[in-house]
This record gives C-alpha cells, sequence and structure tokens, in this order.
C-alpha cells in the first residue's frame, strides 16, 4: 500500500492506493489517528485502491466520530466497484459521503 496525506486549506486528503489489508491497516490507522478533529472535511482518494480491510474501515468510523464532534464529515472518491461494495454491505455508505 502507498499512503499520502496532504492538508489544503484546512481539508485533509488521504490517498491510498495499492492494497490496504491487515498488515498495512495500521500505518493507515496511525496516519489517520494523526488527522486534527477540529477540522471541516476529510476526503479519502481511493481511486486506486484495490481492497480495503476492515481494520481500515475501523480507523475510518474512530476518525468519523471525532470530525463529527466538531461537525467535520469524511467523503470518499474513487472507489472502485469491489471498494464501494466493502461500504455497501458494511452500511458505511449511510456514515460517509461516497462519491
Amino acid at each position: 500500500m502507498k499512503l499520502e496525506v496532504e492538508n489544503s486549506n484546512g481539508v485533509y486528503t488521504v490517498k491510498a492506493s495499492g492494497c490496504l489489508d491487515t498488515a498495512a491497516a495500521a500505518e493507515f490507522a496511525k496516519a489517520v489517528d494523526a488527522i486534527p478533529s477540529d477540522i471541516g472535511k476529510v476526503q479519502f482518494d481511493f481511486s486506486d485502491l484495490e481492497f480495503i480491510a476492515s481494520s481500515a474501515l475501523r480507523a475510518m468510523v474512530t476518525l468519523g466520530k471525532r470530525l463529527a464532534s466538531s461537525g467535520g464529515a469524511i467523503e470518499v472518491t474513487g472507489a472502485n466497484e469491489f471498494v464501494r461494495d466493502v461500504f455497501e454491505m458494511t452500511g458505511l455508505v449511510e456514515v460517509f459521503t461516497i462519491r
């Protein structure tokens, strides 16, 4: 997995590519945990992501709860059909904005 995190005008973008499996989820969780809670939006760019493990979803849910306490939100963009299906099966399409 390759991971890039950048902050531009108060919007964090997390771009994950490759396979975000259980082995890579710890690195992903560490990067996500470092994002401040008081920002407006975090955008996850999954346009080059092939797989996402449930442990990575857990890190996103935890971040979502932190952001919600200050009015922030999570947006997922570029997810392929398989990754989108994971969000649908887990019900996270009701929690995050999926584009």
